[in-house]
């Protein structure tokens, strides 16, 4: 089985949010967390479940190869609207 703390990082980064806010949100500890994300531990279906509500994305997502993502066109879309909305959020804050 593949493990999913790669994208669940990167996902996370692209969303602008921190290992304590995502946490958080997905009720789970920060530890918990970043140990998921360095591939210490393999997430339990219940926390994979929560996690991917909080990204609004379907739990298979985190099972995609890591390696092929840049080239995976659901991701590569997913890239470029997280890229739009991390520049709106920029933008009102500074507007």
């Amino acid at each position: 089985m593949s493990h999913p703390g790669k994208i669940i990082a990167d996902l996370r980064k692209r969303y602008g949010l921190t290992q304590a806010e995502l946490a958080e949100k997905a009720n789970t500890s920060r530890a918990y967390l970043a140990r998921i994300e360095i591939e210490r531990h393999q997430p339990s279906i219940d926390v994979l479940d929560r996690i991917a509500k909080v990204l609004d994305l379907p739990m298979a997502f985190f099972f995609l190869d890591a390696e092929d993502l840049p080239n995976n066109p659901i991701y590569v879309k997913l890239s470029k609207l997280l890229e739009q909305l991390v520049e709106l959020k920029i933008a009102d804050k500074t507007g």
